[in-house]
């Protein structure tokens, strides 16, 4: 499969799951936060810049684990996008996008479009480490649950 079918089923499966998210959950009343067609485009412009965030982390990491490998220069362009596109954590960020987003969302709702965007791209680029931190929070509880704890 050539990279860029990847990348595409990749952004089309993240924007089902946010119209999913958005038809499914939001136009009801949680207490989380309201919806209404004013703000829908603040909102996919931000889950947008998460996802840019996301993919930018990723390749950060991806060049400090060849810097750490004593890789000097990228000889091959396309292989490293590939490289990147089909990392588990690339998928792992992507998976954790929305999760980190809904924080960014409840937290920012008086926010200007401008600063959504700037920390909408901050939250994905360390998406990983945020759902990391959260799910390790919760990985001692569940562990001494199941050990009778």
């Amino acid at each position: 499969m050539k990279i860029y079918v990847a990348v595409l089923i990749c952004f089309v499966c993240a924007a089902i799951g946010f119209a999913l998210f958005w038809y499914v959950v939001l136009p009801q009343d949680h207490g989380f936060f309201t919806i209404s067609d004013s703000n829908a485009a603040r909102l996919l412009i931000g889950f947008g810049a998460t996802l840019v965030g996301v993919v930018l982390g990723s390749a950060y990491r991806h060049l400090g684990r060849m810097r750490a490998a004593n890789v000097e220069t990228i000889r091959n362009f396309r292989r490293f996008l590939s490289n990147v596109f089909r990392s588990v954590d690339l998928w792992m960020a992507l998976v954790a996008s929305p999760l980190v987003y809904g924080l960014l969302v409840q937290s920012a709702t008086t926010m200007a479009i401008s600063g959504l965007v700037i920390v909408a791209l901050e939250n994905g680029f360390c998406c990983l480490l945020v759902a990391e931190n959260i799910t390790s929070r919760a990985v001692p509880n569940a562990a001494s649950a199941s050990a009778g704890g």
